[in-house]
C-alpha cells in the first residue's frame, strides 16, 4: 500500500472526528444556550412586585437568622 495514501486516510479520519467533535460541541453550545435563555425568560415573566415580596421575604429571614 503507498504510504502517501495510507498518510491521506489518517488525514481524513482525523478531519472527520474533528469534525464530530466540532458538531458535537456546537449541538451542546446549542442546548446550554437554550436552557440559559429560558431561565432568563422565566425570570423575565415574573412581575416586578413579585420579585420585590421575594427580595422582602428574604431581607426579612436573613435578619430573623441574624438575630437567633
Amino acid at each position: 500500500m503507498d504510504e502517501s495514501l495510507l498518510s491521506c486516510s489518517g488525514c481524513f479520519v482525523a478531519l472527520l472526528l474533528a469534525f464530530v467533535v466540532l458538531v458535537a460541541f456546537g449541538a451542546f453550545l446549542g442546548i446550554l444556550g437554550g436552557v440559559i435563555s429560558a431561565v432568563f425568560g422565566l425570570f423575565a415573566a415574573i412581575p416586578g412586585w413579585l420579585w420585590l415580596v421575594i427580595l422582602v421575604v428574604a431581607i426579612v429571614a436573613m435578619w430573623q437568622r441574624r438575630n437567633r
